[in-house]
């Protein structure tokens, strides 16, 4: 009676673990979905990027102390005068290997002005990057590192066959967060964003429901065969699930045009001025109406920058040169008169002015001159030897 009794205990028993002794092969097999899957395979394409700037602030006794965006938006207003201090800001983006020779794709505004830029690789490795290429239209950038060992590029894939709620992975370092991970599903094709005037500032946009945050900007985005279908550039404010991609199509066509005109070293025999953007660091223009490009020859032994200042107040130009950056300040005024049988009408404004631009690693700013030669001043920075 007790044998009786005690069977159906033991086949119980025996049931049980079964069923709690499954292969591990089974048990990796239902967690192994296919975001699993896609991260697994791209995860070592993916790199956190670190900048360094020089940012200029604007304090005027009334208004406090702004920065860019504030002194462009007041400046149509008003014009600020007072002190102009500056420091250093750091912020973060993400980027993509798609080149095994180290070309990283990100977005162009996650480097532009960078002073410094630093790669992190996904083991950790922190490398010196290179701004090579820059689209401000397109808003994507090309970012050069060397390493030792051999480097995971994504495989690019296209948009034209993507279907309206099929599943995407965004990788990036948002808030500073490395290598997270977010999922959603293509939300839609061509989104179009216009400016308050009604420019067109950038098309194709892919749509999608994935959560991106700042610092995921210029982080890849996939579709499940673990191909890079985007580049992520932006999400709407004050909304819920709404971010947008740069289509890959454009970087493929960046990418053909920066291998058609990689930067060049100028000639010896015949200094031959170089892009702006290739040389030295974008600028940065606080108060208007200064906006000429510099003209920049890279010479063999030193850099000769030539700044155009016709129309300014030649007696209040000042030029300073720094370990990091050139700064160009002054003074301008304008004035109108208007004659009319009975009347006359006359009116002048003034305002001032502070530039900056980031210096090339190999620049030694110890020893730079600076000569005024009629509607130009030309300063020579000497190269680190």
């Amino acid at each position: 009676m007790k044998t009786a009794r005690l069977l159906p205990a033991i086949i119980f028993s025996v049931f049980l673990s079964g069923i709690f002794s499954l292969p591990a092969e089974a048990a990796d097999g239902v967690r192994q979905t296919p975001i699993v899957k896609v991260v697994s395979q791209t995860a070592r394409s993916v790199v956190n990027i670190s900048t360094e700037k020089v940012v200029f602030l604007r304090q005027n006794p009334y208004w406090g102390v702004y920065g860019n965006d504030f002194d462009a938006l007041f400046s149509q207003f008003s014009t600020f005068h007072g002190m102009a201090p500056a420091f250093k800001l750091k912020s973060v983006g993400s980027g993509v290997i798609v080149d095994k020779g180290g070309l990283v794709a990100t977005n162009a505004h996650v480097v532009n002005m960078a002073s410094t830029i630093y790669v992190i690789l996904n083991d950790g490795t922190q490398l010196k990057g290179e701004l090579v290429y820059e689209d401000k239209d397109s808003d994507l950038a090309f970012v050069k590192i060397s390493y030792s060992k051999p480097l995971s590029e994504a495989v690019l894939g296209q948009t034209g066959d993507l279907m309206l709620g099929e599943t995407v992975v965004a990788i990036g370092n948002p808030l500073g967060l490395e290598n997270t991970v977010t999922s959603g599903i293509l939300s839609g094709k061509n989104r179009k964003f216009y400016s308050s005037r009604g420019t067109l500032v950038m098309g194709d946009m892919l749509q999608v429901d994935a959560p991106i945050n700042p610092g995921n900007s210029g982080g890849p985005l996939f579709n499940l065969d673990a191909q890079l279908i985007g580049i992520n550039v932006a999400v709407v404010q004050y909304s819920q699930s709404i971010g947008f991609a740069i289509p890959v199509e454009k970087l493929k066509s960046s990418m053909d045009e920066y291998k058609r005109n990689p930067k060049a070293p100028a000639a010896p025999a015949k200094p031959k001025p170089l892009p702006f953007k290739s040389v030295f660091g974008a600028p940065s223009i606080l108060g208007l109406p200064y906006e000429t490009e510099p003209e920049i020859q890279d010479n063999p032994e030193e850099y000769l920058i030539r700044f155009d200042i016709s129309g300014l107040d030649k007696s209040k130009v000042r030029v300073e040169v720094d370990k990091n950056f050139i700064k160009i300040s002054g003074e301008y005024s304008s004035g109108s008169e208007e004659k009319s049988p009975s009347a006359s009408l006359k009116s002048k404004s003034f305002g001032s002015f502070i530039r900056t631009i980031p210096l090339p690693e190999d620049a030694d700013p110890e020893g730079a001159k600076t000569d005024f030669q009629g509607d130009s001043i030309f300063v020579r920075i000497a190269k680190k030897k």
